[in-house]
This record gives C-alpha cells, sequence and structure tokens, in this order.
C-alpha cells in the first residue's frame, strides 16, 4: 500500500518540504488542502519557510511583529510573486494627475497644480499629504516668487528630496530641499534647506539621516571627469566631506551606473572599467564602491571588482543594457542585475539576458574571496606577445553563470517589441521575471489600429531535481575545485504573457491607456512613459503626443498584491440573470490578516528618463476644499483617487491559482 505524504508525523513531514522552495510549498499545500493544508499551515513549519526563503521581506517584518501569522505571510508572498510573474494584477487606478512623481518604498510623490501630494500606497491610504509651495514660498522666503519650478528627486525612508527653482527662466535661486514627510513629525522640523547646489549633471539619493548629492565634475589625475560626492546630515545641518570616486567610469545612470542608499553605506556601481576601448582585453569586471554615510572619507571607502562576463561571449548591443542594485528577500544582501542584450558565441540572432549577482563586502560572509579579481594574462593567448607599456588589459578566470543569476529570454520569444516600443523595462528577482511596459497596436471597433500600453512579462519557475529522463538527480557542473555548489539546479520558461487582453473591458483599456478610444478612425500616438517598479506594483504616467510636456497627466498603478486593498474600486460581477455588470465597492473587503506595513521597503527601479520640470504660476495654486488638517503649507487632505473614482479589480485569488496550475502543467 502506498503511503500518504499526508500521514506522516509532523516532525518527518517538517524535514520533507524544508527542502522545498516556498512556491513548491504553497503548492504541495494546495493538492490536498483537507490534510496537507491543515498540516502545511503549522505555524511552527511556516515561521521556518519565512526564516529560509523571505526573511528580510515586508511580510515575514509583519509576521515577526505578530501583525498576520506566519501562514499569511507564505501565502501572501505566494500570492503576489505568482500574479506578477503571470500577468494577473489585483487592481488597477488612477492615482491622481500631475507634472511628475517619484515613488519608492511603497509611496508616491507627485507634483500637482503647484503642490506636491503624497500617498503611501502600501498602506492603501485614504488621505494624503500636501505641501502648498506657494505658501511653502511665503513662509521660507517671506514673499512668494511669481515664476518657480519643482523637480523631484528621491523618496527613501521617510524623507523627499526636490530642487526648488523660482524666478524668471527659472534662474533667479537654486534650492535643494529635503521634507520629512513621516507621519507626527513637527512641522517646524520638516524642512531641510540644502546649501549644496547640483550641476547639470547630477543625482540625489537620501534615507532619514543624511542627503548626498553626486555630480559628474570632478577633475581626475589624467584629466577625465571623476564623480564626486558630498554629503549633508539632515539632523544637524552639517555638510560632510567631499570625496571623490577613482576609476568610476560610466555617466548614464541605469545603463552603465547605478547608486543606492542601504543600510547606512552609499553603493556605487559601474560596468564600465575605462574611458576608452582597449584594443587587447579579455575580461569585463563590475567595479563597485560603497563607504559609511557618516564617515566619507577615503580610508573609509571600500572598493570591490567582481566578474561580470568574457569579451568572448560576444558583443553586446549597449542600447539594451540596464543596471541596478535590489535587495534580496532572502539573504538582505544587495543584488546587481543587469539586462544584456547579446550575440552570444557569435550567433546571428540577439538574445536578451538578465543577470544577476550578490553584492558582498568584506564584513558580509558569503564568499567574496572566490570572486576576487587578479592581474594576469590568459596563458598561450598569441595576442599577448602584442602587449606594450599603453596597454591595459584585463584578464581573469571565468566564474560560471549559475542557472539561479542567469535568465535567457527565449530567441524565439513571441511577442517582441522595438526598443523604441519598450517604454520601460525591469527585473524583478522575487517572482523570477522581467517587465517590459511596451506600445502594442491593436485593432478598434472600426478596424482599424491603435496603440495601446501593456505589460508585458516573462517569467520561469524551477523544475524538479529529476532529470526525467534519467530518472536521476541532475549532477552539479564540476569546477578545478570540484562541483560547483547550485549549478544542478533547472528552470524552465513561462509563456510570455501580455496584459490588460485584447478583449479587456472597454473601461479598463480607458484607465491604462490615455489615448484609448474604439471608435475613432484616426490612431492617437502615445508619447514618453515615465514608470516605476518594485516587487509589488508598476506605477506609470503617460504622456500622449497631444499633451504639453507641463500639462498634467494621469498617475496610474497597476498592483500585485492581494494585500493592498483601495477603497472605492469597482469589480465585474454576475446579476441575476447572469449577465456581467460593473459594480462599485465603496469599502474595501478587508480580511482579519489583512495588514500592510507602515514603513519603507526596498527593491525599486526607475525607468532612467528625465522627467521635464514642473513649472507654474502663482495664480495656478489652487485652495484646498477637501482639507482634513492644514498647518500653514503642510495639510493632509482625502487622496485624490477616491475623488476620481477610476479603479477596478482584476482578479481574485483563485483566478491566480488556477492560472498557476495551468502554466505549470504546461
Amino acid at each position: 500500500m502506498p503511503l500518504d505524504i499526508a500521514t506522516l508525523p509532523l516532525e518527518l513531514l517538517f524535514s520533507i518540504v524544508s527542502y522545498l522552495n516556498l512556491e513548491d510549498f504553497v503548492k504541495l499545500g494546495k493538492t490536498n488542502r483537507k490534510i496537507l493544508g491543515e498540516v502545511l499551515h503549522d505555524e511552527r513549519i511556516n515561521k521556518e519557510m519565512v526564516k529560509r526563503h523571505i526573511a528580510h521581506s515586508k511580510e515575514a517584518r509583519l509576521a515577526d511583529r505578530h501583525l498576520i501569522s506566519y501562514a499569511m505571510a507564505v501565502e501572501r508572498t505566494f500570492q503576489r510573486r505568482e500574479a506578477f510573474a503571470l500577468a494577473v494584477p489585483y487592481s488597477a487606478l488612477i492615482l491622481g494627475s500631475g507634472t511628475s512623481f517619484v515613488y519608492r518604498d511603497g509611496v508616491v510623490c507627485y507634483v500637482d497644480r503647484g503642490s506636491i501630494r503624497i500617498l503611501d500606497v502600501h498602506q492603501a491610504a485614504l488621505v494624503e499629504y500636501v505641501v502648498n509651495l506657494r505658501q511653502f514660498s511665503n513662509h521660507w522666503w517671506k514673499g512668494s516668487k511669481p515664476f518657480f519650478s519643482v523637480d523631484l528627486l528621491h523618496c527613501q525612508d521617510g524623507v523627499l528630496s526636490f530642487l526648488y527653482r523660482s524666478g524668471q527662466n527659472f534662474a533667479e535661486e537654486t534650492w535643494l530641499i529635503a521634507i520629512d514627510i513621516r507621519e507626527n513629525h513637527p512641522i517646524d522640523k520638516r524642512i531641510r534647506l540644502v546649501t549644496l547646489v547640483p550641476n547639470s549633471k547630477f543625482f540625489v539619493r537620501n534615507d532619514s539621516h543624511f542627503l548626498y548629492v553626486g555630480s559628474y565634475n570632478g577633475m581626475g589625475s589624467f584629466g577625465s571627469r571623476e564623480w564626486v560626492l558630498q554629503g549633508y546630515d539632515l539632523s544637524n545641518g552639517q555638510l560632510q566631506p567631499i570625496l571623490n570616486l577613482p576609476n568610476l567610469y560610466g555617466s548614464d545612470l541605469r545603463q552603465t551606473l547605478a547608486f543606492e542608499i542601504y543600510d547606512g553605506y552609499l553603493y556605487a556601481l559601474s560596468n564600465q572599467s575605462s574611458f576608452e576601448v582597449e584594443e587587447i582585453d579579455w575580461t569585463s569586471y563590475f567595479h563597485c564602491y560603497r563607504f559609511p554615510l557618516h564617515t566619507p572619507t577615503g580610508e573609509h571607502l571600500e572598493r570591490r571588482q567582481l566578474f561580470r562576463r568574457q569579451h568572448r561571449e560576444g558583443p553586446i548591443n549597449d542600447s539594451w543594457t540596464h543596471l541596478d542594485l535590489h535587495k534580496d528577500e532572502r539573504t538582505g544582501n544587495l543584488l546587481i542585475t543587469e539586462c544584456r542584450r547579446e550575440w552570444k558565441n557569435g550567433q546571428s540572432a540577439q538574445q536578451r539576458t538578465y543577470y544577476s549577482a550578490p553584492l558582498l563586502f568584506s564584513d558580509q560572509t558569503e564568499g567574496i574571496d572566490s570572486q576576487d579579481v587578479g592581474v594576469s594574462y590568459p596563458a598561450g593567448d598569441p595576442l599577448v606577445k602584442v602587449l606594450d607599456e599603453r596597454s591595459r588589459p584585463n584578464w581573469s578566470e571565468s566564474v560560471p553563470h549559475l542557472p539561479r543569476n542567469c535568465h535567457p529570454e527565449p530567441i524565439d520569444a513571441p511577442h517582441t517589441f522595438l526598443l523604441a516600443k519598450t517604454k520601460y523595462r525591469t527585473f524583478i528577482p522575487s517572482s523570477l521575471a522581467y517587465l517590459d511596459l511596451v506600445i502594442d497596436v491593436v485593432p478598434t471597433n472600426t478596424r482599424h489600429w491603435q496603440q495601446q500600453i501593456r505589460i508585458r512579462l516573462g517569467s520561469r519557475i524551477q523544475c524538479s531535481p529529476i532529470d526525467q529522463d534519467t530518472k536521476l538527480l541532475y549532477k552539479p557542473t564540476v569546477g578545478d575545485e570540484g562541483p560547483i555548489s547550485d549549478s544542478e539546479e533547472r528552470f524552465t520558461d513561462r509563456e510570455i504573457a501580455l496584459w490588460p487582453p485584447t478583449n479587456a473591458p472597454v473601461e479598463l483599456l480607458d484607465l491604462l491607456n490615455p489615448a484609448h478610444d474604439p471608435n475613432v478612425m484616426t490612431s492617437r500616438t502615445i508619447g514618453d512613459v515615465f514608470a516605476v517598479a518594485d516587487e509589488r506594483s508598476l506605477v506609470y504616467m503617460p504622456a500622449p503626443s497631444f499633451r504639453s510636456r507641463v500639462e498634467n497627466k494621469n498617475i496610474i498603478l497597476v498592483n500585485f498584491d492581494s494585500g493592498i486593498k483601495f477603497q472605492g474600486l469597482t469589480r465585474r460581477e454576475r446579476n441575476e440573470s447572469g449577465k456581467r455588470i460593473w459594480v462599485k465597492k465603496e469599502k474595501a473587503e478587508v480580511m482579519k490578516d489583512d495588514v500592510i506595513e507602515t514603513g519603507h521597503g526596498i527593491g525599486w527601479v526607475n525607468s532612467g528618463k528625465e522627467q521635464p520640470p514642473s513649472a507654474f504660476r502663482e495664480e495656478d495654486q489652487e485652495g484646498s476644499q477637501t482639507a482634513r488638517e492644514q498647518r500653514g503649507w503642510w495639510s493632509v487632505e482625502d487622496a485624490k483617487y477616491l475623488e476620481i473614482g477610476k479603479g477596478f479589480e482584476v482578479p481574485t485569488e483563485q483566478a491566480v491559482y488556477k492560472q498557476t496550475v495551468r502554466s505549470n502543467s504546461g
């Protein structure tokens, strides 16, 4: 008689499931909901799964604080990852309208008619914090400016930084301003006017304690430009020492460079090795710097080189290169992700691949010594003979690309788009998925074609460790020092998913696409699209070509987290006659475990496009009619999405699970 796994003792069952990843653990519980479902909802088992696989996620923090159960943390993480991987969002809505926005830590900040509005998206907040810029100007400069512009720069750990320019042509005064947007913070301590004035090519990063400005105007020892950083202590208003980053090559953020503040350090990353092309070169590296925010000195500056690729792997189409830093939900360390479109091994067809690598320094333990590089040349290579004193080649032994760190897009992948039609692209490591925001062309009711914004997602799942042909375990790759850990893992691609489908309700298409009109004869084109995504949601602002750059555009949220429940959304239900109708839910249906953390998450990516400054005249200011609380230039108002009232619930948890099973069975 075959042994039923559901009848095993709890200790033995725990030992078995400890070898499963989080996704397989949840699916195992769903195969026998009556028996296994109850057993696998045991808090001891789920707590161990949380600690092993998602210890640094928001769900884990909520469970550790006893706001939700560990079983709910596992279930919600699974639903979020699957919804992203399969392009099945839970809701979509218009958050507001504005001329520019930034999104990070689940907080969206946008400029709307002379005000900065701040909404906690992950909390599905009912109110927004509002900064009235005219009253702000009156308060700080004792007289409002007739013309001013605002450039939102960065938002992290409850502090928003932006650039304020005033005067004719916005050239009279320039201020870098940091506002503490955390709840219950005294209004007289919210503002810091930073004395640093960046030049034309700069970036800003901040946390709740320090703000750093990086500019590309330093001068290196060979007369070339260098990145120069200077910090500002937000607690006491003191400037930090200036710090140069020598040999940090590149000038294009999110293509050749990435900067992030994380856990008290500022990290700098480059995929370039020099300003000039070396005629003889073998190996490419990631060049990594970090320093503690409170002591930005040369003696505290740490530097690492990590193997990137060998040039013999094939040429790169640099137009598609995208470089970023993410937080690993399992380890809590930073993860380098890079998109490269390559002609691999001399092939005539290009292939896009997302590569990842942990970014570890001396105080982080995961065997970093194996990736440190030295100075040597490849033995037996004839090009070594032609090197001279002017040559600066790079070479080191290859580091294998582990399957888990190498996610290729199939060469014959369907629904491919040109770079000009791919307005935004990023990688979501937790969902094993890459996301493209594309401009597709779809038919209309008038038999004409029209542009439409769609989400394109490609994902994969980990395969069984058993080879289906030999019925044996996959063997790891053997290197010079023995078997390579984790090289035995295998992955299989899921189908490329596009959302929304072409037969989606007209109301949903109207929300997602500003140029959508199924009854028009002429095609309206979509211009720039500014977008930001994290592991839970996508926020974008489309700009139709027929609108002005300074005219308000809709800011749209596509939500993949079942725990984020907005009020006032509409969903389709069947009436008594069986016909589908739209039903508006005035209040969100909240389960007892539906709690989301008020705080500051990690894991974001930026579109990399420069948004136009938001320019206003004084008379553009409008007094608020919905203020719940107002203290001078700072007020609390009803969230704009409640007033706009355009939002839809899309699938349910059952829909996500059914599509998951169907995808896996295929």
